[in-house]
């Protein structure tokens, strides 16, 4: 049994625990392999707005991280953002490798000149963003991954080039989720 003194402290420290852990929900933060991702813009598990689709001005979203766990192994960071949903597979529209170990955030359509961005499946460089046909929600799986080294590849590298690089020096990850479906508004549209 404890103490009245102890067990107001464990009462105490428990509602903080639980009040850190709704925050962090609201936020979209998703924590797994010592890291956690969330994004301003969109919690994990929702929509993602339309300015970050190709109906909108497709630019990539903000996104921040965090590793405290592994923080003193990290030497670079890795960013997949791909669809399994996509009718022909799973369908890549962002690949950005070698953020710098001190770099925990990315603002809206940030180029950042010390990372390198590969080519997506759209066959450019950098973000491509969700743009699924008619039809059903696509889930967009945004995936940090936290290296103890950073990674030897060329600027036209893909996802592939990059996991297979990465085998053996992930120390961390986390990854969240987007979702998004085109309206026969915006269909029309284009």
């Amino acid at each position: 049994m404890l103490s009245g003194e102890r067990a107001t402290l464990f009462s105490i420290n428990l509602c903080a625990l639980f009040v850190l852990i709704l925050s962090e929900e609201s936020l979209g933060t998703v924590t797994s392999g010592g890291c956690t991702l969330s994004s301003p813009a969109f919690k994990n598990d929702s929509e993602i707005p339309p300015q970050y689709t190709c109906d909108g001005i497709n630019r990539s979203p903000p996104l921040s991280w965090n590793c405290d766990s592994v923080n003193h192994t990290i030497s670079s960071f890795v960013l997949i953002l791909d669809d399994p949903d996509a009718p022909s597979g799973d369908w890549v529209h962002w690949v950005v490798c070698n953020i710098p170990n001190n770099k925990l955030t990315l603002l809206e359509g940030e180029k950042y000149n010390k990372m390198l961005e590969g080519v997506n499946d759209f066959g450019s460089m950098g973000y491509g963003g969700p743009c699924p046909p008619q039809g059903g929600t696509h889930h967009y799986h945004f995936k940090l991954y936290a290296l103890n080294g950073a990674l030897k590849i060329s600027d036209t590298t893909t996802k592939d080039a990059i996991l297979s690089a990465m085998d053996g020096h992930v120390v961390g990850e986390a990854s969240m989720i987007g979702l998004y479906q085109r309206s026969e508004k915006l269909l029309r549209k284009r």
